[in-house]
């Protein structure tokens, strides 16, 4: 179902939108999810951008956790790992800019789970320097029938690409 946003909230039976808020018709099932996810990603990315974390709140599951092994509690709950990206944010004086530059969803209807592979670029960080990463996402239907995100893995933390 879409919320007045327009942004997809990600259960199975609704018709997601797009980014520019029209219908997605003739898609699968599986393909409407995967889209919806995405979509949902790139949202949480455009919010870490312009330093706005609160339309996230809905999107996390109560059993999130986000694994970035750099970082000292390498393993972060929903709260944490949102503190975390914007005081990295904040730290690197608003230059920091991410832009997912490739993903990849699986879906698993049967077992209501789902995971993107995520290829991101971040530039800001040093002058004329963009650094690549990776991260791991893995979604899970909740008890309320909403997508929600379940981990996040990463290898490289923004805090060590810009140095705090």
């Amino acid at each position: 179902m879409s919320s007045s946003s327009g942004r997809s909230t990600g259960t199975p039976e609704t018709d997601f939108t797009e980014e520019n808020h029209t219908p997605v018709r003739g898609l699968s099932g599986e393909d409407k999810i995967k889209l919806a996810l995405q979509s949902r990603l790139r949202e949480l990315v455009d919010g870490t951008n312009n330093n706005d974390p609160t339309p996230f709140d809905d999107m996390f599951d109560e059993d999130f956790h986000a694994t970035v092994l750099t970082v000292q509690p390498p393993v972060m709950n929903a709260e944490q790992y949102m503190h975390y990206l914007f005081v990295v944010k904040q730290a690197a004086a608003l230059r920091e800019h991410i832009v997912t530059t490739n993903m990849s969803t699986t879906v698993d209807l049967q077992r209501r789970m789902a995971r993107t592979f995520m290829d991101l670029d971040v530039s800001g960080v040093h002058d004329g320097i963009v650094r690549q990463s990776v991260a791991v996402i893995k979604f899970r239907v909740g008890a309320d029938g909403q997508w929600r995100c379940l981990k996040y893995e990463a290898a490289d933390s923004a805090r060590e690409m810009i140095g705090i």
